[in-house]
């Protein structure tokens, strides 16, 4: 991720395993700081700042890939899908000082699964962006926008996978293509799509 020409990304230290730290590289001047971070997390940019999210039981997904295990069959057997959403967004206001901004979200609502969601960044507008990890055919696919200043979520179904999807298949959502939902031209919201032209095939013939 980069913001004003830094780079961020999560690491993990050599000398201990599953402990993490924030790398920043500053293109301009190719030099390396780093971040101490309590747990693992996921990096955002929060309205043009750095930000790490999780939620409080949340779980080391490197840590689950790298014993092997499947994260979907972990998540169905150890994530309660009663338990209390907490959400902690931390959001860095001095990068010298390490100085945080923390805060923590609550909420309950039966209809957001976060067994089967992954966390896809921030809007311009600093709505948090939740996205369902696969898509099943026949199924509604959902995309959930999470507002920290009204503390509202809302849920946005997500059409035209069409028939090119036999089987259930992962998915990648990124932020920022449609910043408002409120959109007043509708044409912002079609997907464009070149007109199919039968391809022309020619036989190759030796020239006399």
């Amino acid at each position: 991720m980069c913001i004003n020409g830094v780079l961020y990304f999560l690491a993990e230290r050599a000398e201990i395993s599953f402990d993490y730290v924030i790398v920043c590289f500053d293109v301009r001047s190719e030099t390396f700081t780093f971040i101490d971070v309590e747990r693992f997390c996921r990096l955002i940019n929060y309205k043009g700042k750095l930000a790490v999210i999780y939620w409080e039981d949340d779980v080391d997904i490197y840590e689950i890939c790298y014993y092997g295990k499947d994260l979907d069959e972990y998540l169905e057997e150890n994530l309660d899908a009663d338990a209390t959403n907490e959400l902690r967004v931390w959001v860095l206001e001095d990068v010298e000082k390490q100085k945080w901004s923390k805060y923590a979200y609550t909420w309950t609502d039966d209809t957001f699964f976060r067994r089967h969601l992954s966390i896809a960044g921030a809007t311009a507008s600093g709505e948090i962006v939740f996205s369902m990890r696969k898509y099943t055919p026949k199924q509604p696919f959902y995309v959930f926008y999470f507002n920290p200043e009204k503390n509202t979520l809302q849920r946005v179904e997500i059409q035209g996978f069409g028939e090119a999807f036999k089987k259930t298949c992962s998915v990648c959502t990124f932020v920022n293509h449609v910043e408002d939902l409120d959109v007043n031209d509708l044409k912002q919201l079609k997907s464009v799509h070149p007109p199919l032209v039968q391809p022309e095939y020619y036989e190759s013939s030796d020239s006399e």
